[in-house]
């Protein structure tokens, strides 16, 4: 038997009617989708993040700080950075190990770039931990750090065709994609 209590229904613990309280039960599939669109909202977060950054150390976009927690670590890193000094371009970008826990979560990224500086290219790749933080109903990078040390190509990387990055979902992980389909291997 149900029993209403201020609003509330109470399930008579003698009934066999526990509907929401099952495996696979409406509230438990809402819960669910409710934390994987958290994870596809930090996963967008850091993708947006490094295009803006590009923009930023390319040219001084203040786009970049939309993305950060104001007063932060993060943003306090990427306030002191040069810009205008060095182009960079993002070649590849992976997501992974995203952990939402209330209004905080921590994400790994996998970052790959071209350097260039005074006509010398580098290639750097980056495993950054991202810790962001819920602000009302907006995800915000607060800090980030090392997970490894980073791994440098110097050279000529010059490529004839154009890269074209795409970012597509892969489950709840977003994976850059080179195009190089104008290329013949």
């Amino acid at each position: 038997k149900l029993h209403q209590a201020q609003g509330l229904e109470v399930v008579d613990p003698d009934s066999s009617q526990q509907e929401g309280l099952e495996e696979g039960s409406d509230t438990e599939q809402s819960a669910t989708e409710s934390i994987e669109a958290e994870e596809i909202a930090v996963s967008k977060l850091l993708q947006n993040f490094d295009e803006a950054w590009v923009k930023y150390v390319n040219s001084g976009d203040q786009e970049v700080f939309n993305y950060l927690l104001p007063g932060s670590s993060a943003y306090n890193k990427v306030e002191n950075t040069k810009t205008g000094v060095i182009k960079e371009e993002l070649l590849d970008l992976q997501l992974s190990n995203t952990k939402i826990n209330g209004n905080s979560a921590t994400i790994d990224a996998y970052e790959k770039f071209k350097k260039t500086q005074n006509g010398k290219t580098t290639i750097v790749e980056y495993n950054w931990r991202y810790q962001v933080k819920k602000e009302g109903s907006k995800w915000l990078i607060e800090d980030y750090s090392k997970l490894s040390s980073s791994k440098e190509t110097s050279g000529n990387t010059s490529t004839s065709g154009t890269e074209n990055t795409q970012i597509v979902p892969d489950g709840f992980t977003l994976m850059a994609i080179l195009d190089f389909s104008n290329n013949a291997f």
